[in-house]
């Protein structure tokens, strides 16, 4: 299976941890100011792309000998946007997105949608969290001990129940009227069954 790491320009703090995450992939694309975060991890990215607006003259010198992949300021999709779908044109089946919360919030909410349009295939790794979509039926791996919440987003989930989990969801419907936040996992993996829709699965990195 093809995966890509794709690096934006959002919040990045524990950088020996998310340069290990990244490793796991096996191709790597920066995205516009996400150019900064690779150089500071030291990782040399297979493409950049972007309109580089928010990317500085110093950190575009350092990666001159790389292959870019240019858009101009104004255009329909974000930078984020086009890595990604760029990446999905290569026939990457797994992608994950690193830098994509905790700076603007319009496109932090814009990349968690992103995560909703692709259940199982796009995800977001943060400095404190993993965020994917799900949907259908889904083995998750965690740890003992783990938070984990399901957040309904863009659209309800309906009919879910789970098995794994300190409060277990029992035919339960997630919507704006009830959330399921903060539940724990209680062994390495738990597996939730959505009936219908898709929702937005969190899990603490840290205890």
């Amino acid at each position: 299976m093809k995966t890509t790491a794709i690096i934006a320009n959002g919040l990045i703090i524990d950088y020996p941890y998310i340069k290990q995450k990244i490793s796991e992939y096996d191709r790597i694309i920066a995205v516009d100011g996400g150019v900064y975060h690779c150089r500071k991890m030291e990782i040399v990215p297979d493409l950049l792309v972007g309109d580089f607006d928010s990317a500085n003259s110093g950190d575009m010198e350092f990666y001159k000998n790389i292959a870019v992949s240019t858009f101009p300021v104004d255009k329909d999709d974000t930078d984020l946007e086009l890595a990604l779908r760029l990446a999905k044109e290569e026939g990457s089946e797994m992608i994950a997105l690193f830098g994509a919360l905790g700076k603007r919030i319009d496109h932090g909410l814009l990349n968690l949608d992103l995560i909703r349009q692709h259940p199982g295939k796009v995800l977001i790794e943060s400095d404190y969290e993993t965020i994917t979509g799900i949907t259908g039926t889904q083995t998750i791996s965690c740890f003992p001990g783990q938070t984990v919440s399901f957040i309904p987003f863009g659209e309800v989930g309906l009919n879910i129940s789970s098995v794994g989990l300190k409060w277990e969801l029992q035919h339960a419907d997630i919507s704006k009227n009830f959330y399921s936040v903060s539940n724990i996992c209680l062994g390495d993996s738990f597996q939730i069954k959505i009936e219908t829709g898709v929702l937005l699965c969190c899990r603490v990195r840290l205890l």
